[in-house]
Parts: C-alpha cells; structure tokens; sequence
C-alpha cells in the first residue's frame, strides 16, 4: 500500500503508533495498575501561573476557564470545569503542551473541591479516555515520555487576576524501560525471544513485560492459533441497519469513518449518528460546521492544530489509513466537502478554518444538546 524509508519523516510515530494497534484496552489496563501500584516512585511538582476567569449561569451553573503556564514557557494548558453550587458536575483539559508536545481534550474529575466566595482550590484528576467519553475507557493520562500526571492542583483568589498552579507527575515509566532492557537481555541470551526477530506477539511481549512488573501469572489467549475457533464477524445486524440507513450519498461515508465513536447511545463524544436516516441528516447539518473544524486539523502541523483532528489518530488503523495517508486522502475531501455543501447552504457562504480558528470552537453553533 505505501513504501516507507528510513529517512521518512514521522516513520517512528507510524511504526509506534503501528504497533501499539496491537495491544488491547485489557493489557494497557493492567500495565497503568501496576504502574500505579509502584512504590518508591518519584515525583515532579511543575509550578503555573494561571488566569481564571469564572462565569456563573442565571445563579445555577458556573463555569470555570483557566490558562496556565510555566515560567519558562515550556508547559501550557487550558481547559474548564462546571460546578453547581459545591458539586462537582464535568471537566477537561482543552490543549495541554509539555517540551513542545500537544494533547487535546483531556477529561477532569476532582479530588478535592473547596469552593468560596473569596477564594477556592481544587485538586483534580487528568485522565485520557479512548473514545473521548466520559463514561468508559478512562485512565491517568500520561505524558508522551510515558510518565504519569498524578494530580493538578488549581488556586484563586476572586480579588486578583493572577492564580496559580501545579501539575505533578508521577515518573511511573521508568519501570516499563528497565523490564523491556531486561527482557531484551534474556533475548541476547536465548532465554526468552519475546524481542527476538519472530513477528510480532502482542502476547509473549506483554505477559513478559507485566510478570517481570510483578504480575500475578494467569492464563493467556491466544498464543496458539490452531486450536481457535473460525473468525465470524461480529455484530451484523448493526452493519446491514448501518448500509441500510446509509441510503443518502451525501451522509453515507460518515457512517463508514465515524459511527465507531458516534453512533451510539451516550451523548459524549456527540452521537449525531444515532438514529434513522431523516434524523441523523438533521444532526450532521447542526454539527457541520464544528465537524468541519475538526476535518481540517488533519491538514495542519500538529503545533498549529486548535483542537485534536477527528476521526482520532487511534482509528485510523482500524480504517486502514496511516495518519500521514489519511491527511492527504480523497476519503478526508469527501467528508470535508459534504459538511461545506452544508454550510454553505446554511450561511450561503464557504466555511473558513483560518477564521473558525479565531472563533474558538467552542463559539462555533453547539453540535448537540451538552455537546
């Protein structure tokens, strides 16, 4: 499909990001359990200088901006949280730079929440979830050094414009680099070929990795194929209900790209593709010009990105697309091209990424209801 060489810009983050297709939720699961089970692991405490702004709705809900930074401007993040009353109710971290490198839309969840009208702390909670929902698939979000953001802690005062801030992490990773050189010198021996030049077993590499962690030992599928039962597609009904409603050209690929995280029954990541054919067209008209938005991030170098680029890096695999073919591909013109008939017919006018930008998404028309 793609000839890739050795002087290939990105081919490291391919080849990671490749073989990190292999290894399911459960493995990555019980990898961050025992990482955060460690003893006697370090910890850094990065100090922030923040602004704050707080807006409070018709005396209910408030919603809390923040902007933070290090004094040598080598850590950045901004993000929100809403509260009621003293009850926490959602957050997330929106952009998050550490040495150069970007994470988008991170969730929040608080530790501590001390809230009054002079001034207020919290202690909150970054994690990373999968499908970018807050209902399931969540875990500590790490750096891309692999290490571990153990709490950010956020203080203010009502009366000052300037706040502070600090974001700990936790150097968790450490042990995952020393079982892999030990593993890669029982290779060198012919004790294990766990890294040896076989292809590769999502399998052998992980029980080898998590047993020298401290894993209990327990029973692993499927290191012999000869005994597994014939491969049958799963879920058909879903797909021929999916081929079936896909009837309109013009919001058909839209199923195929992104039904995997939208066409389900919670409202986070909005679910415009759940229903029948009339209401999903009426949903991806609402939603055309932040879906828009997130297309055109894919055509943009990472530092100047706004928001993370949808479909996920993490599907596209599954899709059968690298993200350097994805980026340039006829299949990401379609989609980008059905949402600017949208609206342009709303607003009789094509939209623009470079002024979207300068909106803000977050001032872009809401996709759907708490979307």
């Amino acid at each position: 499909m793609e000839n890739w060489t050795a002087d290939m810009n990105g081919l490291d983050r391919i080849l990671i990001s490749g073989f990190a297709s292999f290894i399911p939720d459960s493995d990555i699961q019980r990898l961050d359990k025992l990482l955060h089970a460690a003893n006697k692991v370090s910890r850094s405490k990065h100090e922030l200088s923040c602004s704050v702004d707080e807006n409070n709705h018709n005396g209910r809900k408030t919603k809390t901006r923040f902007s933070c930074h290090s004094s040598d401007e080598k850590i950045f993040l901004e993000g929100r949280f809403v509260t009621q009353g003293s009850s926490w109710i959602n957050g997330k971290i929106s952009k998050l730079v550490i040495n150069g490198q970007t994470q988008f839309d991170l969730l929040l969840t608080t530790e501590k929440l001390k809230l009054t009208s002079k001034s207020s702390t919290v202690t909150l909670k970054i994690l990373s979830s999968k499908d970018f929902s807050q209902q399931s698939n969540t875990l500590p979000a790490r750096l891309p050094d692999g290490n571990s953001i153990d709490k950010f802690n956020l203080s203010w005062n009502k009366t000052s414009s300037k706040s502070k801030a600090s974001l700990i992490v936790r150097h968790d990773f450490g042990l995952v680099i020393n079982a892999l050189a030990k593993i890669a010198n029982l290779t060198a021996e012919k004790q294990s070929d766990a890294l040896s030049g076989k292809p590769f077993r999502r399998v052998t590499v992980m029980q080898e990795i998590l047993q020298t962690l401290g894993a209990v030992e327990k029973n692993w599928c499927c290191v012999e194929i000869k005994h597994m039962p014939v491969a049958k597609l799963q879920d058909t009904d879903n797909q021929v209900a999916i081929v079936s409603q896909a009837a309109n050209p013009e919001i058909a690929p839209f199923y195929h790209y992104c039904s995997v995280c939208h066409r389900t029954s919670n409202r986070q990541p909005p679910n415009f593709l759940q229903g029948d054919e009339a209401l999903v067209a009426r949903n991806i008209n609402q939603c055309a010009e932040r879906i828009f938005f997130r297309l055109s991030m894919w055509q943009l170098n990472s530092g100047e990105r706004a928001k993370s680029p949808m479909p996920p890096a993490t599907a596209l695999h599954k899709l059968g697309f690298t993200q350097h073919h994805w980026a340039s591909s006829d299949e990401l013109l379609s989609l980008k091209h059905a949402v600017t008939k949208l609206i342009n017919k709303k607003s009789g006018k094509n939209p623009d990424i470079a002024q979207y930008i300068k909106t803000g998404f977050d001032n872009l028309p809401e996709c759907l209801p708490q979307s």
